[in-house]
């Protein structure tokens, strides 16, 4: 695919990830997306295009983000943070430490949804469960750690447990320590997210529930009956396209 010379590449550095896209038509094209220990690899990339368009970036990793801004002091990088939000979209204690891609993926929900209540799971290597009403408000929500934390810890601590399958026992209680730990993990992490979207259901009235993220696939195998469930892969740059039209109100 080539894209237009002009059409801006946008850049997500996450807490693991670095990942690059670029608008193709109405859908999107992954250019890169690889961990920060790759970051070399992303430079030489970006240094051997020879379109010098924008690259609008969000980022929760300023050390990386400040490297690519030396290593390609050439390019024209633009880069949104929290502080960009404009005040009457928040409803947060503490704006100066919110991760702007919590924002974006709800806006990106929001507007896909014709403004109406939305609940979003981000299911990376941190997961949050995040709210933003029909006003396009954002009004916080939960981080926790994400699916393969939960297993590396596991690993890492107690190594003399067996590995848990990726599935979810069909009886309940556990009756082997395999099942034990399926419920235990998986279950667990199901439990969770499950428990707070009916604390948001509570508080608003017939939220589209939207997900995203790496372990976005295996968390809707598990949650099937969620009939309002919507799987979305590319909500961060739908929200990034779509952030400084709401920031120029």
């Amino acid at each position: 695919m080539k894209t237009n010379k002009m059409n801006p590449l946008y850049l997500d550095i996450g807490n693991s990830f670095l990942k690059l896209a670029a608008r193709n038509g109405s859908d999107w094209q992954i250019l890169f997306d690889g961990k920060h220990d790759r970051i070399d690899e992303m430079i030489s990339y970006l240094a051997s295009k020879g379109d010098k368009g924008k690259i609008i970036l969000s980022s929760v990793r300023q050390d990386i983000s400040e490297k690519l801004r030396a290593e390609l002091s050439d390019r024209n990088f633009i880069e949104y943070r929290s502080s960009h939000i404009p005040s009457n979209r928040l409803d947060y204690k503490t704006p100066q430490t919110l991760g702007l891609d919590r924002f974006l993926v709800c806006l990106a929900a929001w507007i896909e949804s014709d403004e109406r209540n939305v609940i979003v799971i981000d299911a990376g290597s941190a997961c949050t469960v995040d709210l933003m009403t029909t006003k396009g408000v954002f009004r916080g929500g939960i981080i926790m750690p994400g699916l393969q934390i939960i297993k590396s810890s596991m690993r890492d601590h107690l190594p003399e447990l067996p590995k848990a399958p990726e599935s979810i026992p069909e009886e309940w209680p556990g009756k082997s320590t395999v099942e034990c730990i399926e419920w235990g993990v998986n279950g667990g992490f199901l439990l969770a997210v499950q428990g707070f979207i009916e604390r948001y259901r509570s508080m608003v009235e017939d939220p589209v529930i939207y997900i995203t993220g790496g372990n976005a696939v295996q968390i809707m195998n598990w949650m099937s009956e969620e009939a309002s469930l919507n799987y979305r892969k590319y909500l961060i740059w739908e929200g990034l396209e779509q952030f400084e039209k709401i920031i120029r109100e």
